[in-house]
This record gives C-alpha cells, structure tokens and sequence, in this order.
C-alpha cells in the first residue's frame, strides 16, 4: 500500500464498500517491519 509506506505507518486499513458486504484487509509496511527487526538483531550482536 503506497500510503502505508509514503508516511511511514507500520500497519494501514483497505477498506472495499463496492461489494455486497464490507470486506476489510488489515496491510503491514514489509520494509518498515523489516527495518525494525535488523536494528534489533544488530542491537543483539553486539
């Protein structure tokens, strides 16, 4: 999701009211979550 990554949110909200029912989808930022666990494995090696 290109906002998720443009503000640097880690998790975001897509939301489709085009369907016969809501459907929701919760979206993870990959790049953030994976810059996150190697400041923390690096954090650990040292």
């Amino acid at each position: 999701m290109n906002y998720v990554e443009a503000y640097n949110l880690e998790i975001g909200l897509l939301i489709n009211f085009g369907a016969k029912s809501l459907q929701r989808k919760r979206v993870h930022n990959n790049s953030l979550i994976k810059k996150s666990n190697n400041q923390k494995n690096q954090g650990s090696k040292q």
